[in-house]
């Protein structure tokens, strides 16, 4: 059993039942498919014949269990379907940690409130549409899973105490990464553990649960690489951080020490690369978030991609030069493009084979990248610094200030991004998205077009929150906590598919929503080891993030529970179009057998082999919509109206619970989170996991305690 589908009653029945005091039916049970069984081939050929244009909505720094524990019929924390258990049944559930008198303490995961309630009786709003980012450096992930390095499976057990810098010894004694007893635990520290644990729901994100329910939801999506955002983007397009490229050239692997003196790595592997021994960034596979190499002051093209204030200039990682779907998407044209590139020597040392396989087999396929801030047309931010860039030739001090720079995949390949015809043609910012399917400029044959979001939006949004210090710092639209608001991100990606739904364009569309990595939020389900770091971390595969399927020809209300990765989408995008696997590719297979012979380790390189266990996405069709047997699903179901979109916070009802714990907004869309055992506990806000008495979605941001009755959100 692969997927269970939901039972889908309309948001004014169960706002019925809510006001009835009634439980609203189980969103989870079984229905039977009639649809008889189809060979993949036979599936493909379906696709084919109505899907075009892939759009790939690429936020940030979600883990599943904190945007989708409580989704009814999900692998969750409380609940499962049959052969899965949620997290209630594992040992991860009671997370330990220190308070800040340095004795252990305990928590579990708990619903973060939209509000609480003070020792006066007094109801204060928490906001948890803006958190504090935890730990998500390779490092830390590691540290929070504590992957057993024989068996390979995670305990998921240090989640809360990673926060505050602190994790195990041999005999399970709290300990600092140097082995030393702790001497202190601050408040925001504590803080951030309880966060990290936490989860929301569909009062603070209606619209993506929205769409989870209408369309199809994945639960066993996982990111690619056990660290941050750089190496999961570039995972994205390629199945890859650099593996390959680190067992073609010994020399670009970890020559240099950790830098992190918070995780110092106890086995003596090593961050850097001896062909810049003073660039500790400079190293593959890429694990952390450093700035490209295009760009920067080492690239030495006459025309250069836009450099921010995010990373530094002077040290970037290598130029990577492994194969990606934007080098496949070329096809046919790939040596007149190519022609471009102002030093193919070294952007394309590693893919001479791959580019020869590329030409003779594979079809020219359009591809965009849109990003928030990449050009003149997006929203500066006013609260960030300019950045730099040849795309920059009148100083524009508006310019590249919402742009995050470690975020554009592509920029990281110099034969993308320092490919002037590249750069032109494919490259742009997030208004250019909205612009080219509201104008029908896309082209006609179809294709790939992916967009993110930055450190800003385009529509004048601003936080709930009335505190000016969080409304200027929490701007953002991609979903990454600290700088976005998540209200602000389902708006952006609101506003897209609305445009898409309401083009000519949906009737032969897939929009796939999914995310780079969890930020380091707590998630139950051990990933796969398929590979492993230099210090013997866990490399790849990470936890789960949340990944859903819009498509009029979605299988509604299905939820698939196959396992997946970013590769997925990637081999989504293979079979669709007709490309070689990048895992295929000669240079590719080069690699990855030089990396099984010298490093010992037979999985490396791309993740889209067809061979291996990463599912496809094709499960989240129905084909008889496909095959013409059923109607396609309507427009109207991804569609929110403008007004919807701009009107903060999403579908809630002022005053809704006494206690302000919950909003209405679950009411709206019709679904009962399964930590409320029946719709009256919801209107009333008593779910069965209850918040912390210190709970602060941003402790750092807006210090103290909320309950206190003196704190500022």
């Amino acid at each position: 059993m692969t997927h269970k589908r939901l039972l889908v009653m309309t948001g004014l029945a169960v706002s019925l039942l809510v006001m009835l005091g009634q439980a609203a039916p189980s969103l989870a049970d079984d229905q039977v498919s009639s649809e008889p069984r189809l060979t993949l081939a036979e599936k493909v050929n379906l696709l084919r014949k109505k899907v075009k244009y892939v759009f790939v909505i690429f936020h940030e720094n979600e883990s599943f269990d904190h945007f989708f524990g409580t989704f009814p019929g999900t692998n969750g924390l409380f609940t499962a379907p049959d052969g899965f258990k949620p997290a209630k049944r594992t040992r991860s559930f009671v997370q330990t940690y220190l308070d800040t008198g340095l004795n252990v303490a305990k928590i579990s995961p708990f619903l973060m409130p939209q509000a609480v309630t003070t020792a006066g009786g007094n109801v204060v709003p928490i906001y948890p549409a803006d958190e504090i980012s935890v730990d998500h450096s390779h490092q830390g992930m590691d540290n929070g899973l504590h992957v057993d390095p024989a068996t390979g499976v995670a305990a998921n057990d240090r989640y809360a105490m990673d926060q505050e810098g602190l994790t195990t010894d041999d005999v399970g004694n709290i300990v600092t990464p140097s082995g030393a007893a702790p001497t202190s635990v601050t408040l925001a520290q504590r803080q951030k553990a309880e966060t990290d644990i936490g989860h929301i729901d569909c009062d603070t994100i209606p619209f993506m649960w929205a769409w989870a329910k209408r369309f199809v939801l994945f639960d066993n999506f996982h990111q690619t690489i056990v660290g941050p955002s750089t190496p999961n983007a570039i995972a994205l397009i390629a199945g890859q951080s650099g593996e390959t490229q680190w067992a073609l050239h010994n020399d670009q692997g970890a020559t240099v020490t950790y830098t992190n003196t918070n995780f110092p790595n106890p086995l003596g592997a090593s961050y850097g690369s001896n062909v810049t021994p003073s660039n500790s960034n400079a190293y593959v596979p890429v694990v952390s978030d450093p700035g490209p190499f295009p760009g920067s002051n080492l690239d030495k093209s006459t025309v250069k991609p836009p450099y921010n204030f995010d990373e530094d200039a002077a040290t970037p990682t290598l130029n990577l030069t492994f194969a990606t779907q934007p080098l496949s998407f070329m096809g046919a044209n790939i040596k007149r493009i190519i022609a471009n590139d102002p030093n193919p020597a070294a952007d394309l040392l590693d893919v001479q084979q791959d580019i020869e396989t590329i030409a003779s087999k594979d079809p020219a396929v359009n591809w965009g990248w849109y990003q928030q801030g990449f050009d003149a047309n997006d929203a500066p931010d006013p609260y960030e610094p300019q950045g730099t860039g040849t795309p920059n030739p009148n100083n524009d001090p508006g310019l590249y200030t919402g742009y995050i720079l470690h975020h554009n995949a592509p920029q990281y390949f110099a034969y993308l991004a320092d490919n002037p015809q590249v750069l032109s043609s494919n490259l742009h910012g997030a208004r250019d998205f909205i612009d080219a399917v509201e104008c029908q400029t896309l082209p006609v044959s179809g294709g790939v077009f992916y967009l993110r979001g930055g450190y800003d939006n385009n529509d004048g949004l601003v936080p709930v929150d009335p505190t000016p210090a969080i409304q200027q710092a929490f701007l953002g639209n991609d979903d990454h906590p600290a700088y976005s608001d998540q209200q602000i991100s389902e708006a952006f990606a609101a506003k897209a598919i609305s445009a898409i739904a309401s083009s000519p364009y949906w009737q032969n569309s897939a929009i796939i929503i999914t995310y780079d990595e969890t930020d380091g939020f707590y998630d139950h389900v051990s990933p796969k080891r398929r590979s492993t770091f230099a210090d013997g971390s866990q490399l790849a595969a990470g936890p789960r993030v949340p990944t859903l399927v819009i498509s009029p020809f979605a299988s509604a209300g299905m939820i698939s529970h196959r396992y997946s990765e970013h590769g997925s989408i990637i081999k989504f995008i293979n079979e669709l179009f007709g490309l070689v696997p990048l895992a295929d590719l000669p240079d590719e297979q080069r690699g990855r057998a030089v990396g099984a012979q010298t490093l010992g380790q037979p999985n490396l390189g791309p993740s889209d082999d067809p061979n291996n266990e990463l599912g496809d996405l094709t499960e989240a069709f129905d084909y008889g919509i496909l095959s013409g047997a059923k109607a396609p699903l309507p427009a109207s179901d991804a569609v929110f109206t403008p007004e919807q979109i701009k009107t903060l916070p999403h579908l809630a009802t002022a005053n809704y619970a006494p206690n302000g714990y919950t909003n209405g907004a679950c009411a709206a869309i019709g679904i009962l989170p399964t930590d409320f055992p029946s719709s009256h506990a919801y209107q009333q806000g008593q779910p069965i996991d209850p918040y912390p008495a210190s709970v602060n979605p941003r402790p750092t941001q807006s210090p103290g305690i909320p309950a206190s009755g003196n704190w500022t959100p």
